[in-house]
């Protein structure tokens, strides 16, 4: 429903305006003819630079009113968008362990992103034949004391995890697979399986 249409300088353009959704035009009378139709389609309005004012009347005090509502928009929006950036930013972590946190100071230094009471760390002399062995997993320090050829170094306790450290003679220790003879990897195996299925 449109109320008034006016000139800029806020003279009527329309009396009794009518907005005709179908032609899309509005339809009034001439305010300095009386009784004289007058039709108006967008373009006209839009040429004429006519307000059309559809709520209230034009005058300051409506005015200032919807521009204290676009600025209260405009601030709504600007605190959502500073409230979707600063959920973008890095948040400051907290003291105390994490996924990256460094091994103890006890043990050797490591790049790795694992944590450190699921670390192992293995390391080779040059010098010797030995390897060195930091380990903060409670099965793997069991296995090393149980084992006559391990020699405990140190031992101690960090953030509540017990670590420690054990030397050894590489020559015991290899890290090749060794495919067992009657494996389900074995070639004959294989051979012997399709022979039952066909």
């Amino acid at each position: 429903m449109i109320i008034s249409v006016c000139h800029r300088d806020g003279t009527q353009r329309l009396s009794d305006p009518v907005y005709d959704w179908d032609a899309r035009t509005i339809k009034g009378t001439d305010p300095e003819m009386p009784g004289t139709p007058v039709v108006l389609d967008l373009v006209d309005v839009a040429h004429e630079h006519l307000i059309l004012d559809a709520g209230c009347e034009r005058s300051s005090g409506c005015r200032q009113a919807q521009a204290a509502e676009r600025k209260q928009r405009r601030q709504a929006v600007a605190a959502k968008k500073a409230a979707h950036r600063a959920r973008l930013q890095p948040r400051a972590s907290a003291p105390g362990p994490s996924l990256c946190s460094p091994p103890p100071l006890k043990g050797p230094p490591t790049m790795s992103m694992t944590p450190p009471e699921r670390e192992t760390v293995v390391t080779t002399s040059d010098a010797d034949d030995t390897l060195s062995i930091w380990t903060a997993q409670r099965p793997i320090i069991t296995k090393l004391r149980n084992n006559p050829a391990a020699t405990l170094v140190e031992e101690g306790k960090h953030d509540g995890s017990a670590w420690a450290r054990f030397e050894l003679p590489a020559a015991l220790l290899s890290f090749r697979s060794v495919r067992r003879s009657g494996g389900a990897g074995n070639p004959a195996a294989l051979a012997a399986a399709r022979a039952t299925r066909a």
